[in-house]
């Protein structure tokens, strides 16, 4: 690849970010016979790889004395405030919008843009501006508009681009439907060859896609996708954005419950940002919270409090909000802890009209209603989401409240609250609202539970979703005993108790013992080999995970077993026994006795248990076993 004579490819590599393919340009060219366009690209370069000084260096032999060029260095190396002054200077509009953007002042960064023409890079910058505001609706509009200007021109470098920054907008607003457009219009663009010049960029693009796949809860597919980016860099592995893989690829390998795998995958990354040395030590404690193990998880925490900046508001109510969750699943409660940590981040924010910080405390709000069970908080993050058309968002504190209700046995609250919302366009947040209808349903005695939460499993059938999965399985197994479904059901749930630590086993438990779902007794019985449960109303008996009798099969054994069952606390005679399973006005020994003799053997045998059935002087009853459970 020679680029050296070629300034429209070098500018648009530069405006892609792709500073370590001009690095191998540079590196193969005679520095002395470069044109002054490319000697500017040559120091611009060189102050990006963080070889700040050599930079100057090479600015200086040049005899280069542009203004410009001057502010994108200091803009490159964090000097905002030096950047900003030779910007305005030079008339960088561009420049100086995203020098502000760095800094967060959203308004000055679109003020910045007024003395620009109004083209498809102007709403494309205008479209970031808004995007870093979290103000998508906005930022939507502009990046279409963008898209369709470069279309029409049939610019598709940068309509990929644009096309990449607006799958993010619609995947982080919960429109999933149209970010999964966005991304195949992005493959298609792929295909061509011209894309093999722009591996950082295809990376980035490629980490947006894992986003949007976790969002979708194909986290396998997004091991995938950070797979693919990770080959994509693995040329220039002290970049920021390999090291924004490693960081995406850990988190992914949390979520997928490969905590090992994650552990070692965030503790060999070593950051050159603070930012970055604030998210692996936060990674780690969540993977160490999810394990259970509260006493390392609170050591990463402390070590990102020790990392972040002090004037970092947005950081802190982050890992405030982390430590309080981590305290609160092991059980020492301190809700009130983030809480106050809200009111510093409003009173440090008072001032700012910015929607962002608006949007990072509901963040903070939302997660703390979630385990403190909050209705009050819960209510008013859904409203304030959905007035900003973060329905992705607004529908976990519709999930949220909904569970709320059902804690405080509010059931039709809480089914108008689920039936009131938008379209849901994640699987697993529909899961969830299945999972709870379910719960409703069967403190309404609707008879409908089963048939929500089967739909709920179809929903993660292919997903990795595994604490949901234990949960709907759970679940199924303890309502539905009749047919083979009841095995499927119990061999799914030791397939997902595979992937899931104790701690998350208990967590699942503690959800489902919230919202009052009585979970039967059956699965701690049938763990154990030696003990028999008698299941009347779906009319099976198990043993271990088999079933062994079922009415269908064998009628007369099971008429025998459920008299006995429904006479326990007395003896029953021969005579008796004959007229109710052998349906006989008259009762005749020669015939009778031998055939009741056969049926109590085999249900002896079925019981396990000579002793199962007790004997006295010709009459019989069920004996007190506390091997035997019956279920009603």
């Amino acid at each position: 690849m020679d680029y050296s004579k070629d300034n429209n490819k070098i500018k648009l590599l530069l405006e892609l970010k792709e500073y370590h393919q001009l690095n191998k340009c540079f590196q193969i060219c005679n520095i002395n016979e470069l044109s002054d366009f490319e000697k500017k690209a040559f120091v611009e370069t060189k102050a990006a790889l963080l070889s700040v000084q050599e930079a100057y260096v090479f600015y200086h032999k040049f005899g280069l004395n542009d203004l410009d060029l001057r502010a994108k260095i200091l803009y490159l190396t964090g000097s905002f405030i030096e950047a900003r002054k030779l910007a305005l200077s030079a008339k960088e509009y561009y420049l100086l919008s995203d020098i502000y953007l760095a800094t967060n002042r959203f308004q000055e960064a679109r003020d910045a843009l007024k003395s620009e023409a109004i083209n498809a890079k102007w709403y494309y910058y205008t479209g970031r501006c808004y995007r870093k505001e979290q103000d998508y609706p906005k930022a939507i509009f502009c990046f279409e508009k963008s898209c369709q200007l470069y279309l029409k021109n049939k610019d598709f470098i940068h309509t990929a681009v644009v096309l990449e920054s607006l799958a993010g907008c619609f995947n982080a607003s919960g429109n999933l439907k149209k970010a999964n457009q966005c991304f195949d219009g992005l493959k298609i663009n792929f295909r061509s060859d011209e894309w093999r010049n722009f591996p950082h960029f295809k990376a980035r693009a490629f980490m947006g896609w894992a986003h949007y796949q976790q969002t979708s809860g194909h986290l396998d597919k997004a091991l995938w996708s950070l797979a693919r980016a990770q080959n994509l860099l693995k040329n220039s592995q002290d970049s920021s954005d390999f090291i924004r893989c490693q960081l995406l690829l850990g988190y992914t390998l949390k979520d997928l419950g490969l905590f090992d795998k994650a552990i070692k995958e965030l503790s060999r990354i070593t950051p050159n940002e603070k930012q970055q040395l604030v998210d692996k030590y936060r990674y780690l404690a969540l993977v160490y919270s999810e394990l259970g193990n509260t006493k390392d998880a609170e050591y990463f925490i402390n070590s990102a409090w020790n990392s972040i900046d002090k004037n970092d508001h947005s950081g802190r109510l982050f890992l405030l909000t982390d430590h309080a969750e981590i305290l609160f699943l092991s059980g020492k409660a301190r809700a009130e802890k983030t809480q106050k940590e809200i009111e510093v981040f409003r009173k440090a924010t008072k001032n700012s009209k910015t929607a962002k910080d608006k949007i990072l405390e509901h963040y903070a709000l939302s997660r703390l209603a979630w385990y403190t069970k909050d209705k009050t908080i819960a209510n008013k993050c859904q409203k304030f989401h959905f007035e900003h058309h973060l329905y992705y968002e607004a529908y976990w504190d519709t999930l949220s409240l909904a569970h709320c209700h059902i804690v405080d046995k509010e059931f039709d609250i809480a089914k108008d609250v689920l039936n009131y919302s938008p379209e849901i366009y994640s699987p697993i947040q529909d899961a969830w609202k299945y999972f709870l209808l379910a719960c409703i349903s069967i403190k309404q005695k609707q008879d409908k539970e089963i048939f929500y939460l089967t739909k709920a499993f179809e929903k993660i059938k292919n997903r990795k979703t595994y604490i949901l999965k234990y949960i709907i399985h759970k679940s199924l197994i303890s309502l539905k005993e009749n047919d083979k479904n009841i095995l499927y059901n119990y061999k799914c749930l030791q397939e997902t108790e595979a992937n899931l630590t104790d701690f998350q086993k208990k967590q699942a438990d503690t959800v489902l013992t919230d919202v009052g779902f009585e979970v039967s007794r059956i699965l701690d019985l049938r763990a154990d080999p030696q003990n028999v449960v008698v299941n009347l109303n779906n009319h099976v008996i198990y043993t271990g995970n088999k079933v062994v009798l079922r009415e269908s099969k064998h009628p007369t054994t099971w008429r025998m077993l459920e008299i006995l069952v429904h006479n326990r606390l007395r003896f029953l005679s021969k005579e008796e026994l004959s007229k109710k399973i052998f349906f006989k006005n008259e009762y005749h020994p020669l015939y009778d006795d031998n055939r009741i003799y056969v049926t109590i053997s085999r249900l002896k045998n079925i019981l396990k248990s000579k002793e199962s059935i007790e004997c006295v002087r010709g009459q019989y009853r069920l004996a007190q076993d506390e091997k035997i459970v019956i279920v009603k």
